[in-house]
């Protein structure tokens, strides 16, 4: 019997059958179509717009200079000397220009928590660049109007508002007759098919982050159509150099929450989860390409590559996915097993949820690791009790994987969002995925595990925390006094202000914090009579900080449910939250509005 999921999965598929010029009878997927090249009009032609000067040159050379008007301190700036080869945008009165622009962090810079700075760019001496530059006088992001003589016409600045401004060519030939969007799809065309594995990456990699992705929004900006740019890089799935094939071959990879992995070359790219839910536009993208990203799954000799085209299936559900399953499951590499794991969920019945049974088996915790978030992911209720079995496992409480620490672990911190190899956390985590009414009972059960009495106790509470709000405030309280005890035996000083940082709230116990909050704010103010809840307020006041905000929220409450007196100490202990800062001002617009109200 056919199931709704496979069902409305032939619908689908006739659907776009009939969309597509052809298919191919063995796969289900539609024969590759030509397509062409199509250059974007948004994020580019904001980025022409804003650009004074747009050139292709050639460095002769770069020197550190200081310029205040570049704000960030932390950054070195260079200010580089370049032959003019082109001009696409703009007017030059020399054949060389002068741009001034961010090279490099400082040694102990990159302290930054501010908004995300400028990029930096190292130009080297006799490469060619095309760069997208302001006017050295105009102001900007991260970059104020110079006080010294900027009347040099040849002098011009980075574009501090753009990431992607400045882009390394492949040659000096110039670029006559080319529009700025043509020309930039030329150069980095040029690189990708060069023969240099470097040259590849970087083209790739930019011609990546310059399209639209199903993947992920940040770090993308829509100069190039998505399509069109898959097109290019296709070819290079099948590179000699593996960090080109698997950095393109996630390039396929659609949308969905990310985590991350280590290649065999310590790099790092995505792994999507099993159970996203994928737009159609976004998998008629890759329908071409699903054959050979199989094929590299079967036969590939790089493990990398064989999980970063497994990981570019997860949520397509094409039938020749579902058909390569179970081998891969199979695999000896207990990563492309794991990597498999997470795309049953994909493929909904009977047959997918005994296959994550048998793989609860597995001789590897890496693998059985990945069960649990198959289950969490897609919350299949009725594989709880394979988590239930999961989580008696001892690995987390008793050994945290490194980085991890146990106080970590106890604040809801994961490796990578994964925890992988950590079969006890891993399943923790999958059971917080279900509604509380599914899986109350066993979270009641178990709050007394070392790891997660926090989170499961804020998952109980999450729908009333009236009948634990003794248990949540308790928790706080537990956590206060051991970093305490903690601070007095260590040998750092002055103790009180190592103390305030250690109890900077976050997590699971920033999670109780507002749980506490909002539950005693709704409250009537009859609740707080003759002190019966000074207990959870105290509380309140010493379990720590996220920011600023949180003394005058509290401030807001007392002001709000009458208890002034609680209020007016809590203003003449204005320093007890962050030292010396001030926090009075905002204290005089909690009372200011209270009055207005009372008007």
């Amino acid at each position: 019997m056919k199931t709704i999921g496979t069902i409305f999965l032939l619908l689908w598929l006739s659907f776009h059958t009939l969309a597509q010029p052809a298919v191919d009878p063995a796969t289900g997927l539609p024969v590759k179509a030509n397509s062409k090249v199509a250059v974007r009009t948004n994020d580019l032609d904001r980025l022409i717009a804003e650009a004074d000067l747009v050139f292709k040159g050639r460095v002769i050379s770069s020197t550190r200079i200081t310029n205040a008007a570049f704000q960030i301190s932390d950054m070195f700036v260079h200010a580089t000397k370049l032959k003019i080869i082109s001009v696409l945008k703009g007017e030059v009165s020399t054949n060389f220009v002068v741009f001034q622009h961010y090279n490099e962090w400082s040694p102990g810079g990159h302290g930054w928590d501010g908004a995300e700075p400028p990029e930096s760019f190292k130009l080297d001496a006799g490469q060619s660049y095309l760069i997208f530059a302001a006017n050295i006088a105009r102001p900007g992001f991260f970059y104020s109007r110079p006080t010294a003589n900027t009347n040099q016409t040849n002098e011009f600045r980075q574009l501090t508002e753009n990431r992607n401004s400045i882009f390394h060519t492949l040659g000096a030939r110039p670029l006559s007759g080319l529009s700025i969007s043509n020309a930039l799809w030329l150069e980095l065309n040029l690189l990708v098919k060069n023969k240099n594995p470097t040259n590849q990456l970087y083209a790739i990699q930019h011609l990546n982050v310059m399209s639209k992705s199903c993947l992920a929004s940040w770090g993308h900006e829509d100069y190039f159509d998505r399509k069109a740019v898959l097109e290019a890089v296709s070819p290079f799935v099948n590179s000699p150099d593996d960090r080109v094939a698997v950095y393109t071959i996630g390039c396929f990879q659609l949308g969905g929450n990310a985590g991350t992995f280590v290649t065999d070359q310590g790099g790092w790219i995505p792994v999507l989860r099993g159970d996203s839910e994928i737009q159609t536009e976004c998998v008629t993208q890759v329908f071409s390409y699903a054959t050979n990203l199989v094929n590299i799954a079967n036969k590939s000799p790089s493990v990398s590559r064989r999980i970063a085209s497994i990981a570019a299936l997860s949520g397509t559900k094409f039938p020749i996915v579902s058909n390569s399953l179970p081998p891969w499951l199979d695999d000896a590499s207990e990563r492309v097993r794991g990597q498999a794991v997470l795309l049953l969920p994909d493929f909904p019945g009977e047959r997918s949820e005994q296959l994550l049974r048998k793989k609860d088996m597995d001789s590897s915790p890496k693998v059985r690791s990945m069960v649990a978030m198959a289950i969490g992911n897609a919350q299949l209720e009725r594989l709880v009790p394979v988590l239930v079995k999961q989580f008696s496992e001892p690995f987390g409480p008793t050994n945290p994987i490194p980085p991890l620490t146990l106080e970590d672990l106890q604040s809801g911190g994961q490796l990578l969002d994964e925890n992988v190899g950590d079969v006890h956390t891993s399943a923790g985590y999958a059971l917080l995925k279900f509604d509380v009414n599914q899986v109350g009972e066993i979270l009641r059960t178990n709050l007394n595990d070392v790891v997660f009495r926090m989170q499961f106790l804020c998952k109980l509470a999450e729908n009333d925390p009236g009948p634990w709000l003794t248990n949540l405030v308790g928790e706080l309280k537990t956590r206060r006094e051991r970093i305490w005890k903690e601070v007095e035996a260590s040998v750092n000083e002055p103790k009180t202000n190592y103390y305030r940082s250690r109890m900077t709230l976050s997590g699971a116990y920033f999670t109780c914090w507002n749980m506490i909050y909002h539950h005693l704010a709704n409250l009537p103010d009859s609740a707080f009579a003759g002190g019966k809840l000074d207990w959870a307020l105290d509380e309140l006041e010493d379990s720590g900080c996220a920011d600023s905000n949180r003394p005058i929220e509290i401030y807001q409450l007392y002001r709000s449910k009458g208890l002034n007196d609680r209020a007016a100490r809590l203003r003449r202990e204005n320093g007890k939250y962050y030292g010396s800062y001030d926090l009075s001002p905002f204290f005089d617009r909690v009372d200011a509005q209270k009055s207005q109200k009372k008007e």
